[in-house]
Parts: C-alpha cells; sequence; structure tokens
C-alpha cells in the first residue's frame, strides 16, 4: 500500500512539473505545489499534528480547565489558576511589587498589573511555587518541563499559522496561549506581545527555562531562561502512566 502511495505521488509530481514547463509562472507554479501538497497529505505521506479536544481537569480549587490532546501529549488548555497547593496548602498571594521582588525561597501568585478582573485568565507564579513540594498541579497532571514544550515545538514545527490555522490553537481557539508577558523584578512587561510560559526545569541555581512564543506570520518561539523571582504563566501536562514489565514465570512445566 505503501508502495502505491508513493507511485502516486511520483505520477502527480511528474504531471505537475509537465505543467510548470508548460505555464511557468508564478500563479500556476503555486496552484501546482498546492495541489501537490493536498495530495500528499490526502495519501498520508505528510504527517499532520493530531488536535483533538478532551475532557476536562479540575484543580484543589474545583477550576476546572479545558484540555487538548496534540500529537501524544495532552496539555491544559488554559493557564493555571489555582491558590492552593495540591495538599491544601495556601499559595501566598502577592501583589506588592517590592513585597513581590523580596520574596527569596517562598511560592506566591499575583495576576497581571495586579488586577483582580485578570484572575480568571490565571495567575502568574513564581519558580518557588512551582519548585514547592507540595505541588500546585492537578492529580495526575505536571508542570510542563522544558522537554514537554520542546515537544509541543517539535509537533507543530513548520507549520503555518494562517495557512493551517494554527492562530485558532495557540492562541483564542484549542491551546488557547495568550500574551500575558512576565512579570520581572515586580514590574509588568510584554503583555499582549509575548507568552513567557514557565517550564519546571531548572537552568542552574538562579535560574530556569522558560518557554517563549509570538506570533508574526508564522510561530516563532524559543526557549530562555528567567530568575527564580519572575512571574509567569503556568500550563501543565497530563502525566504518561508507567508501564510495568511483565515478568515471565521461570517455573518449568512438569
Amino acid at each position: 500500500m505503501k508502495n502505491l502511495k508513493k507511485i502516486g505521488i511520483l505520477v502527480l509530481l511528474s504531471m505537475t512539473m509537465c505543467v510548470m514547463s508548460q505555464n511557468p509562472t508564478a500563479r500556476s507554479m503555486n496552484r501546482s505545489i498546492k495541489a501537490l501538497t493536498r495530495m500528499q497529505q490526502m495519501m498520508g505521506m505528510k504527517d499532520e499534528p493530531e488536535i483533538n479536544a478532551q475532557k476536562t481537569v479540575s484543580d484543589i480549587d474545583g477550576n476546572e480547565y479545558k484540555t487538548v490532546k496534540i500529537g501524544n501529549q495532552t496539555w491544559m488548555a488554559e493557564d493555571l489558576r489555582t491558590k492552593h497547593y495540591r495538599n491544601g496548602d495556601s499559595i501566598a498571594f502577592v501583589s506588592d511589587s517590592t513585597s513581590w521582588v523580596a520574596l527569596k525561597s517562598v511560592g506566591a501568585y499575583c495576576y497581571v498589573y495586579d488586577n483582580i478582573e485578570n484572575s480568571k485568565k490565571g495567575g502568574m507564579y513564581n519558580y518557588f511555587a512551582i519548585a514547592d513540594k507540595r505541588n500546585i498541579a492537578p492529580k495526575g497532571w505536571h508542570v510542563a518541563t522544558i522537554d514537554d514544550w520542546k515537544t509541543l515545538t517539535n509537533t507543530l514545527a513548520g507549520v503555518k499559522l494562517k495557512e493551517q490555522g494554527l492562530t485558532e490553537i495557540l492562541q483564542g481557539g484549542k491551546l488557547n496561549l495568550g500574551a500575558a508577558g512576565l512579570r520581572q523584578n515586580g514590574t509588568f512587561g510584554g503583555v499582549n506581545q509575548i507568552c513567557f510560559m514557565w517550564s519546571s526545569t531548572q537552568y542552574d541555581n538562579e535560574t530556569v527555562w522558560v518557554w517563549i512564543a509570538k506570533e508574526s506570520n508564522r510561530l516563532l518561539s524559543y526557549t530562555d531562561k528567567c530568575p527564580k523571582s519572575a512571574g509567569c504563566k503556568v500550563r501543565c501536562v497530563k502525566d504518561v502512566p508507567i508501564v510495568k514489565p511483565t515478568t515471565k514465570s521461570t517455573k518449568k512445566k512438569k
């Protein structure tokens, strides 16, 4: 079956090249290339990320989050907004800039521009809240690692936003990543311009890996480092069940 698909692609490619040679205009070439791409997709020759809406998940406060499966990962489709760790202990709410900067090891959260109206869009947490052993992720989930973010990037890599509809997935759609910016040195920056997302992966004793995205004609995403005292949004990924290997019986049959 795979060989037949390849033969079909080769035949279509030959026909396309023939048309292009007879009518080598830019418009004709674009039409031919688009037709070939569509045929590749129809015949399964080009992998497209599997993106499916999933059920909701709830945190310790009873907040419900939409989820979405992208490739082999299941992500929260909303920013974390819990006020408590998984065991029920409160996470410190710190709105004052001076107090925020003074935090050296205490987990805390705030809202963009210290505006309580932004609470529905999720909190900004410092890294100390993420690293706390009491855990801020719902049971069965974890704060995305930098490898989780890299996997997401690779799954969606090279796909133009406008042509493939990833604008809807990343902003206002299934994954719904907003440009909330970050809080650094107590000051909010990049709001409505850049998306900063914590990972749970430390770079060194002072900084942590973050995933950053912004939209132009393509999705531009990259990783960078932020101080642990910064405030960023948080997304969680569903844990992958650990499958224990089955052990064969060593008993000999009589």
